[in-house]
């Protein structure tokens, strides 16, 4: 067995022992609360339904309290998936104790100056690129896919709930996170994050691709024109909403130049069935009597 192969087995092991231990502390946690929010004689006196009732509700708590804790401790700092986030993830809290060469104090420094305080929760942001990038790239099932946008959403609700409202990468955090709730199915909640994007930098053109890019996907030619029409109007330079345009027209004038199909021609009526429909016409005249 190789080195990476060896690497990978030590992983999924340490995987399945964090989700035991969880497992173990949710169970722990459920019977605590229980027991301290009512009295061993009160059980007694539960129908199962409202049992049952109460421990779903202790669980979802628990769940919640410790599913932060166990996404941290499942979090793989893989080299190809670190490459693909920008440079200063690898000098961000906990990214630096786990990529090599991310605990230097000259570039921590100088990441700290120029995002000022934000810097400290950077890793959560970071954190949701990679969910996004592991839905996109690594994902083997539309389970595992959703799973992974899914996770990177509460990741940009950290960042977005601490940093002040002229934080330059603002408009970009807002972006993927429209983006990916678009990907989960919350297709009006992630046009609400876009428009937000917009509105804080308006000449920054991703979350006007993704709006048209949204509005093409389900049908509205001219809605997707409209946000690109915009975008180009503040950034009549940029390739990738001009070629979004195009496409666009091109499917526009496709579907013009189609050639209609021709109607089937009705069959012939028979005079009884011309004289009903003619139900407004004049009877005939009865022939003149015969001369005698």
């Amino acid at each position: 067995m190789g080195s990476g192969e060896r690497r990978s087995e030590i992983n999924r092991v340490t995987e399945r022992i964090i989700a035991c231990i969880f497992e173990i502390l949710t169970f722990v946690l459920i019977c605590v609360y229980l027991l301290l929010t009512m009295g061993f004689d009160s059980y007694r006196r539960l129908s199962a339904a409202n049992l049952l009732r109460k421990i779903f509700a202790a669980a979802g708590l628990t769940a919640t309290l410790l599913l932060p804790v166990r996404l941290e401790a499942q979090i793989q700092y893989g080299a190809q998936q670190v490459a693909m986030l920008p440079p200063y993830c690898k000098y961000t809290l906990l990214f630096r104790d786990n990529v090599p060469g991310g605990n230097n104090p000259a570039e921590i420094e100088r990441w700290t100056k120029i995002m000022g305080s934000t810097f400290r929760n950077m890793h959560h942001y970071c954190w949701g690129m990679m969910a996004t990038n592991r839905a996109k790239f690594f994902s083997h099932t539309r389970q595992e896919r959703m799973r992974h946008y899914f996770d990177s959403i509460g990741e940009f609700d950290y960042v977005i709930q601490r940093v002040p409202p002229d934080f330059p990468l603002l408009p970009e955090i807002f972006t993927m996170k429209g983006e990916n709730l678009i990907q989960l199915g919350r297709g009006p909640l992630g046009i609400l994050e876009l428009q937000r994007a917009i509105e804080l930098k308006p000449n920054y053109w991703p979350p006007y691709a993704a709006m048209s890019d949204y509005y093409k996907e389900i049908g509205d030619l001219a809605k997707a024109r409209e946000w690109l029409e915009r975008g180009l109007s503040v950034t009549p330079d940029v390739k990738a909403l001009r070629l979004r345009m195009a496409e666009i027209d091109g499917a526009k004038d496709k579907r013009k130049n189609t050639p209609q199909r021709p109607e089937k021609p009705s069959a012939p009526q028979s005079p009884a069935e011309k004289s009903a429909a003619q139900p407004d016409s004049q009877p005939a005249e009865p022939p003149p009597p015969a001369e005698r």
